[in-house]
């Protein structure tokens, strides 16, 4: 679901614009991210970021 569309002049980190955008997510939703918003756990508890397996071994769950 689309909650806020946020645009900024120039080159700007995706994580520099959603901190920007001052979005309110509910405490008790999951937020689903990528790697680009390492940090996020500080802002919303309830987040995951994916993890991304190591090099020639296989992805642990």
């Amino acid at each position: 679901m689309i909650l806020k569309v946020y645009c900024d002049k120039g080159r700007v980190h995706d994580f520099k614009m959603f901190k920007d955008s001052k979005v309110q997510i509910h405490p008790a939703k999951l937020l689903l991210a990528d790697w680009g918003y390492q940090g996020i756990r500080k802002i919303h508890p309830n987040s995951q970021i994916p993890i991304k397996r190591k090099k020639k071994q296989p992805l642990e769950l």
